[in-house]
């Protein structure tokens, strides 16, 4: 609530709602909007892609094709507030669809982990310079214990002892912990959907980039520290409590990570423009999923 009262102070302060008029009337903003859009939405297959690797990780086998379609139509349930519609949703239409209710916890699990490793790991490796040069100042030990917990839950996912696929009952208190829970992606799947969910930000954040070229940031805003800005808000929005999709605490925190680097109204549109593209992009997805799913519905009921 902090940062969302920051975000919307920021722009009470500084957005001028004739710039924000004009920028939408010109229509190199409104296509640099249209590829930062389509940069968002290349998310999805890439995720459904990951989301099958994960679930082949526990034996189950489902289309990268229908997996990117189940994302598609839940994703816009995370505008509810609560974060929690969404899960829910998405459980609904897994299951429904014959992915086991624990396979399909442990592939979410795996990767919300994964997910949140890759968006700090990509924001602080790319945020470098700037903490370098102090913009963080105070809260580099937390960044780094951040990246720690990272590399540490991705080695772990990374180990897969042979006994997790062996029908051998397990000898020890940790090997039957480990069989309870389920197997472990493993290096290659972990690796594998751990690239996937960088790309995801590497793609969201070549979007921005465009768009704050169009809005004559470019001097201010390079690729990199739009990508850095991002992902490091994206994890902080995720964890925000009840927050729709983290509405108003990324906003809040790319503000900060960016806050002195070029004119405050021209960054302050930037960063609503920014909310309007994966807003846009959620529901461009949304309705798109929904028209194909209604279609391949009706000829398998």
């Amino acid at each position: 609530m902090a940062l969302f009262g920051y975000f919307v102070w920021f722009c009470w302060h500084n957005l001028d709602l004739s710039t924000l008029a004009s920028a939408l009337e010109n229509p190199r903003t409104l296509l640099a909007l249209a590829a930062a859009v389509f940069c968002y939405m290349a998310i999805y297959p890439v995720t459904g892609l990951a989301w099958r690797r994960l679930l082949l990780a526990q034996g189950v086998e489902q289309p990268t094709h229908r997996l990117t379609l189940l994302l598609g139509i839940a994703q816009l349930a995370k505008y509810v507030p609560g974060n929690v519609m969404q899960h829910a949703y998405r459980a609904t239409l897994a299951l429904k669809h014959g992915v086991p209710l624990r396979p399909y916890t442990l592939s979410v699990l795996h990767e919300t982990i994964l997910a949140a490793a890759a968006s700090i790991l990509v924001g602080a490796t790319l945020f470098l310079p700037e903490i370098r040069q102090g913009r963080l100042t105070g809260y580099g030990w937390l960044l780094t214990i951040a990246c720690a917990g990272s590399c540490a839950a991705i080695a772990i996912f990374c180990f897969k002892p042979n006994f997790l696929d062996s029908n051998a009952a397990p000898s020890t208190r940790l090997q039957r912990l480990l069989k309870t829970t389920g197997s472990l992606p493993g290096p290659t799947i972990t690796l594998m959907t751990l690239t996937a969910y960088c790309f995801n930000y590497l793609s969201i954040g070549l979007g921005l980039w465009l768009l704050a070229r169009t809005l004559g940031l470019s001097d201010a805003i390079d690729y990199r520290q739009a990508t850095s800005a991002f992902a490091l808000s994206w994890i902080l929005g995720f964890l925000a409590p009840g927050t729709p999709a983290g509405m108003g605490a990324r906003e809040g925190i790319m503000v900060m990570l960016l806050g002195s680097d070029g004119d405050s109204g021209q960054l302050a549109l930037f960063v609503l423009l920014s909310r309007a593209t994966t807003i846009a992009g959620d529901l461009a997805t949304f309705l798109f999923s929904s028209i194909i799913y209604s279609l391949e519905s009706s000829k398998n009921p």
